[in-house]
C-alpha cells in the first residue's frame, strides 16, 4: 500500500514559530509511514532541516512567484501522489481557499467572507466577549479618544495577521505605518486589551463535523505574545458544543485555533481566530489529542495510531540541530544595524515565509489608497462653527489675501464648557467645588475674561502669570499656585494667594516662614503612584511619612488652613486609571492628616481631561467622586479641579496652506506652510484635519497612508502622519488643524521666519 503523502507549508521555528513543525510531528506519531513534504520559501525556514520530512519543497518567494503557475503545480503534486495539504498560515490558506481544492484541507473561501475581525459575529456562536474596538478608517479624534478611554491599554490589529501593542499616539502612528507597509491596506482596527489568563482552543473539523478540540492554558509567554509552556485538557462541555455549532454552521474543514482571554470573573473574552493549527498543536498530542492525525484520518478515510498521552503539560526547548547537505544556507545579509525603538508584534514581517508579499498580492497594497473613505461628515459641533468662522475669516475677502499660518479663535465653542463649570460651582454640594483656569495652558485674554467671568479662580506656575491674572482681573486672593519656581513676595504687595502647593519639602518650609507675605494656606502636591513624574513629594514608605509629617508639625502655623494636591493627565493613563490613582491619593492624604495631626481643609484633583472626556466626567463621575473626597477626608471644605485643555483646546484652529503637492494622481505628501512652530504638539496626540479650496470647499479628511509636512527643514517636522489627502489638492489650497487652542497655542514659536532675530537685535 502507498503511504500517504502530506505537504505541510510555514515551517519555520524561530521564537515565533510557524505551525509546520508540530504538525507534521503530530502526523508522524498518527502515520508512522507517512511520507511528509515540508513546503517554505526560503532555506532559512530552519523546521525544514528536520529529520521529520522525507522531501523538502522550497519555492521562489511569495513576491516572485507566478500564483496560478504555482497553484498548479500544487494541484499537481496532489493529484499525482493522491495526497494532502496542510497549510500552515492563514494567508495561504485564504489563498488556497479560492482554488477549491478538495485534498487541501483548509476552510472555504465563505468561510473567511463570513468571519471577518474583530470577528463580532463569531462571538454571537460562541461564549465570550468580543473587546470593544474601534475602527481605523474613522475620524482620527475618536480612534485617539477611544485609545484615551482605555488608557493607551489597545492592540493595533489587521485584517488577517498581525497585532501590535501601542502605548501612545506618536506609537500608534508609526505602528499603523509600518503594518499598512508590510501587510498592504485592508480594515485596521483598534481593540482594547484585556487583563487576565490566555487561554486557547484548537480544533480539527471536516465537512462541519468537529473531530476533536484541545483546551490549552498559557503558562509561559514570549515577548512576541507566542507560548513557549503550556497546559493542556479536554475542551469544557459547553465551549466544545458551541464549537461544534460553530463549525457545523461553517462548513469547517481543517484545524483552527479559537484565542481568549479569560478575566478574573470567568468571562472568556474572544481574541482571535485562525484558520489553521496553532504552533502549540503537538503540545496537544503529547496530552493524548491528536487533531492533525484527527483530520487526516477523517479526510483519508486510513485510521490513524491512537494517541497516547506523555504529559498535560508542555515546554519548549531551542535545539541545534544539522542543516541539510542539498540546501546549504545562503549568504548572510548585510550587517544591518536595529532600528533604535522599533516596534515588535505577534508575527515578524521578516520571517523567512515572506507572508507580507502574499498579502500584498492578494490585497490593494499601502500606497493604492485603495478602500479608504475619501471623506468624514462633518459633526453637529463642526457645523455649527467652522463655516461660520472660516466664511468670516478666511474667506471674507481674497482668499488669496489671508494670511497664513493664522490661528482662528473660535468664540462659540468657548462659551459651552464655562457656563457648564460655572453652574457645576454653584450647585449645593457638602463641599465647595472651585473651578481654576490655567494660566499656562493658553494666556489668551479671551479665555481668561471668559474664566473670570465665569467664576474661576485662576491657577499659575510662575509670578509672571500670577501677575498677567491680575492685570485681566483676577485678585491675588482668588488665585492657586502649584509651580515648582519659589514665589518672590515682593511681587505680591501684601496680598496673600489663595493657596500655594509646594512641590518640594524644601519649598514647604520656605512657605510657611513666608506665610503671612504669601499664602493663607499652604499645601503640599503628593507624587502619584506607579506614574513617572519629576513633581511632588513621594510618599511610598512609612518613612517619606514620617519626615514630611512632622515638616508639616514643626512649621505649618496655627490657624492657616492645610491642602494636597495631584496631578497627572487622564489623557495620558485614562479615566479607571486616572480615578484608581486618585483614590491612591486621598488614601496618602488621610494618612499623611493622621499622622502630622493637621485637618486637610483643601484638596486640589488637577486636571488633564481632553475637550470630549471632560463633559461625560462632570455627568458621571465628578459628584461621586467629591463624596467620596468627602468621606476620606472629613474636615474637607474646598475642592479645586483644573479643566485645563479641556476648556479651551478646542477654541481655535490653525488654518495653513499647501506650499507643495507630492505624487500623481493618489496625493501622499504635502508641505504647508505651518509647521513645528505653530503646532509645537503635532505628532503627540491626534486632531481633525480639514481641506478646503479657495473656493469654499471643506472637507474633513479621514486615516489613509499619506503625510502633511511643515516649512523647515527639521526630521521631525511632520503636521500629520496617517492621513488620506483627496488627489485633487493643489498648491494654495487650505489646511485647517482643529484642537490648536491649549498647549499649541501657549508652546508655539518663532521659527523659519527670519524675523525672530531682528526682534531680538
Amino acid at each position: 500500500m502507498k503511504p500517504l503523502h502530506i505537504t505541510i507549508s510555514s515551517c519555520h521555528t524561530g521564537v515565533n514559530p510557524a505551525p509546520g513543525i508540530g504538525i507534521a510531528r503530530s502526523i508522524k506519531a498518527a502515520y508512522p509511514d507517512c511520507f511528509l513534504i515540508g513546503k517554505d520559501q526560503s532555506a532559512f525556514s530552519s523546521g525544514l532541516h528536520s529529520e521529520y520530512f522525507d522531501e523538502v519543497w522550497i519555492t521562489r518567494p511569495w513576491s516572485d512567484l507566478d500564483l496560478p503557475l504555482h497553484l498548479e503545480q500544487i494541484r499537481h503534486r496532489l493529484e499525482t501522489s493522491g495526497g494532502y495539504f496542510l497549510p500552515a498560515s492563514d494567508l495561504e490558506a485564504r489563498w488556497l481557499a479560492n482554488a477549491a481544492i478538495q485534498s487541501v484541507l483548509v476552510p472555504s473561501a465563505e468561510t473567511f467572507d463570513r468571519t471577518v475581525k474583530p470577528f463580532e459575529k463569531v462571538s454571537e456562536i460562541l461564549p465570550a466577549k468580543v473587546p470593544e474596538f474601534i475602527d481605523l478608517s474613522t475620524d482620527p479624534r475618536d480612534i485617539y479618544n477611544f485609545a484615551v478611554s482605555h488608557g493607551w491599554k489597545v492592540w493595533l490589529k489587521g485584517p488577517v495577521m498581525d497585532a501590535r501593542r501601542v502605548y501612545n499616539w506618536p506609537h500608534f502612528q508609526a505602528t499603523w505605518a509600518e503594518l499598512l507597509t508590510t501587510w498592504g491596506r485592508e480594515s485596521f482596527f483598534l481593540q482594547r486589551e484585556i487583563s487576565g489568563l490566555d487561554v486557547t482552543v484548537a480544533f480539527a473539523a471536516h465537512q462541519g463535523k468537529l473531530l476533536g478540540a484541545a483546551f490549552m492554558e498559557k503558562r509561559q509567554i514570549t515577548a512576541e505574545g507566542k507560548c513557549w509552556a503550556g497546559d493542556v485538557t479536554e475542551c469544557p462541555a459547553d465551549l466544545f458544543e458551541a464549537i461544534e455549532n460553530f463549525t457545523q454552521q461553517l462548513n469547517w474543514t481543517g484545524g483552527g485555533e479559537l484565542e481568549f482571554v479569560r478575566d478574573e470573573a470567568g468571562q472568556l473574552w474572544f481574541i482571535d481566530l485562525n484558520y489553521r493549527f496553532p504552533a502549540w498543536i503537538h503540545g496537544a498530542t503529547l496530552a493524548g489529542i491528536n487533531l492533525p492525525g484527527l483530520l487526516i484520518e477523517a479526510a483519508s478515510g486510513i485510521a490513524a495510531a491512537p494517541a497516547t498521552s506523555s504529559s498535560r503539560q508542555f515546554t519548549r526547548l531551542v535545539l541545534e540541530i544539522p542543516v541539510l547537505n542539498q540546501m546549504q544556507l545562503p549568504a548572510p545579509p548585510t550587517f544591518r544595524e536595529t532600528k533604535r525603538g522599533a516596534v515588535s508584534g505577534k508575527l515578524s514581517s521578516s520571517s523567512p515565509g515572506g507572508l507580507p508579499q502574499l498579502m500584498q498580492r492578494m490585497s490593494p497594497t499601502a500606497t493604492s489608497g485603495a478602500r479608504f473613505k475619501l471623506s468624514e461628515e462633518l459633526t453637529e459641533h463642526e457645523q455649527k462653527y467652522l463655516p461660520k468662522i472660516l466664511k468670516e475669516s478666511v474667506l471674507k475677502n481674497e482668499p488669496s489675501a489671508f494670511r497664513t499660518p493664522n490661528r482662528l479663535f473660535l468664540a462659540d465653542t468657548v462659551d459651552a464648557p464655562f457656563k457648564l463649570m460655572k453652574k457645576l460651582a454653584a450647585g449645593r454640594r457638602p463641599v465647595r467645588l472651585s473651578p481654576a483656569y490655567s494660566i499656562k495652558t493658553n494666556p489668551d485674554r479671551r479665555l481668561m475674561e471668559a474664566a473670570l467671568k465665569a467664576g474661576f479662580r485662576a491657577e499659575g506656575i510662575s509670578m509672571e502669570e500670577l501677575l498677567w491674572a491680575r492685570e485681566v482681573g483676577f485678585k491675588f486672593e482668588d488665585m492657586v499656585y502649584n509651580g515648582p519656581v519659589p514665589l518672590v513676595e515682593k511681587h505680591l504687595e501684601g496680598q496673600a494667594i489663595h493657596i500655594v502647593f509646594a512641590d518640594s519639602l524644601e519649598s514647604f518650609v520656605r512657605l510657611c516662614k513666608l506665610r503671612p507675605l504669601v499664602a493663607k494656606n499652604i499645601g503640599l502636591r503628593l507624587r502619584p503612584f506607579d506614574v513617572n513624574s519629576r513633581f511632588g513629594l513621594q510618599l511610598e514608605s512609612l518613612e517619606q511619612f514620617k519626615v514630611i509629617a512632622a515638616a508639616v508639625r514643626e512649621h505649618l502655623p496655627a490657624g492657616v488652613g492645610f491642602g494636597v494636591h495631584q496631578h497627572h493627565q487622564s489623557s495620558v493613563t485614562g479615566q479607571k486609571s486616572w480615578l484608581k490613582q486618585t483614590q491612591a491619593f486621598l488614601e496618602q492624604a488621610k494618612t499623611l492628616e493622621s499622622i502630622c495631626e493637621r485637618k486637610i481643609e483643601i484638596c486640589d484633583i488637577g486636571g488633564g481631561w481632553t475637550s470630549e472626556s471632560f463633559a461625560p466626567f462632570v455627568a458621571d463621575l465628578l459628584d461621586p467622586l467629591l463624596g467620596d473626597i468627602k468621606n476620606v477626608l472629613s474636615h474637607i471644605k474646598e475642592v479645586i479641579v483644573e479643566p485645563g485643555k479641556a476648556i479651551c483646546e478646542q477654541s481655535q484652529v490653525l488654518v495653513s496652506r499647501v506650499l507643495e503637492r507630492r505624487g500623481e494622481g493618489h496625493v501622499h505628501e504635502v508641505v504647508a506652510d505651518a509647521c513645528l512652530a505653530e503646532l509645537p504638539l503635532a505628532v503627540d496626540f491626534a486632531r481633525n484635519v480639514y481641506h478646503m479650496t479657495p473656493g469654499g470647499n471643506l472637507t474633513k479628511l479621514t486615516s489613509g497612508v499619506g503625510r502633511i509636512l511643515g516649512r523647515v527643514c527639521m526630521e521631525h517636522d511632520i503636521l500629520a502622519n496617517g492621513i488620506l489627502l483627496p488627489a485633487e489638492t493643489r498648491e494654495g489650497d487650505f489646511l485647517i488643524f482643529s484642537h490648536a487652542g491649549a498647549y499649541e497655542a501657549s508652546m508655539s514659536y518663532q521659527f523659519g521666519i527670519g524675523s525672530n532675530y531682528e526682534r531680538q537685535a
